[in-house]
C-alpha cells in the first residue's frame, strides 16, 4: 500500500521518473516490454496511479519495437468502452516511448483459473458474466470506426486468459492490444 506523506500526498517508492510520471514497480515483463506503477503527479497536489508500458531497454533502438508499442498505445487508446482498458497518454521521455493506461485493481482471469484448481472455482453464472463481457470488449474493438465513420476491423489477436482481467469490482478488463491488426490490412 502507498503511504500518505506529511503533506498530504503519496509516497514515492520510486525508482525513477520518466515524464510526469514516478515508476513505482514493476510489476509485469513480456518478450518485448515491461510494466510498471507508476504515479502520476501534477499541480495542486494531483496524484493518480498508472501503469506504465515500457520497451525493454535492449529493444528500444531498434525503430521495429518502438511502431510496435506506439501501435498499440494508437490503437488501444481509440478505443472507449467499459470493458477495454483506458489509454491515457502515449508518449517518450528520457529517449524512451511509453504508454500509459489505467491501473486495474484486479487479477488475470489465468490467475482465478488456476485457483479454480484448489476449489475457488467461478460460480456459472460468473463465469457466464466474465465471457460475456470480454465478448463485448473484443466487438467494441472489432466495430470501432475512423473519424471519418469507416470500420476499422481491427483484431485483438491475443485473447488469452492472461488478458483479460477481472477487477475485484466484478468488472471485466480486456489488455494488451499489442499484436491486434486491421483486418482489411493483414488480409484476414
Amino acid at each position: 500500500m502507498v503511504e500518505p506523506r506529511k503533506d498530504g500526498t503519496l509516497s514515492s517508492f520510486a525508482t525513477r521518473t520518466l515524464g510526469r510520471y514516478e515508476l513505482l514497480t514493476q510489476i509485469g515483463k513480456g518478450g518485448m516490454a515491461e510494466v510498471h506503477l507508476a504515479m502520476q503527479r501534477g499541480p495542486g497536489g494531483f496524484e493518480k496511479l498508472v501503469v506504465i508500458k515500457l520497451i525493454h531497454e535492449h529493444l528500444a533502438a531498434h525503430p521495429a519495437f518502438v511502431e510496435m508499442l506506439l501501435d498499440e498505445g494508437r490503437l488501444a487508446g481509440m478505443i472507449k468502452h467499459p470493458n477495454v482498458i483506458d489509454i491515457y497518454d502515449l508518449g517518450e521521455a528520457d529517449d524512451q516511448h511509453y504508454v500509459a493506461m489505467e491501473y486495474l485493481d484486479g487479477e488475470p482471469l489465468l490467475a482465478i483459473l488456476r485457483r479454480g484448481v484448489e476449489g475457488e472455482r467461478l460460480d456459472p453464472l460468473s463465469t457466464a458474466r466474465v465471457i460475456a463481457d470480454t465478448a463485448e470488449g473484443l466487438e467494441a474493438a472489432h466495430r470501432l470506426k475512423s473519424l471519418d465513420g469507416k470500420p476499422l476491423g481491427l483484431i485483438h489477436h491475443d485473447v488469452s486468459l492472461g488478458n483479460i482481467v477481472i477487477l475485484y469490482n466484478g468488472q471485466v478488463k480486456l489488455v494488451d492490444f499489442g499484436v491486434a491488426k486491421f483486418a482489411r490490412a493483414e488480409g484476414t
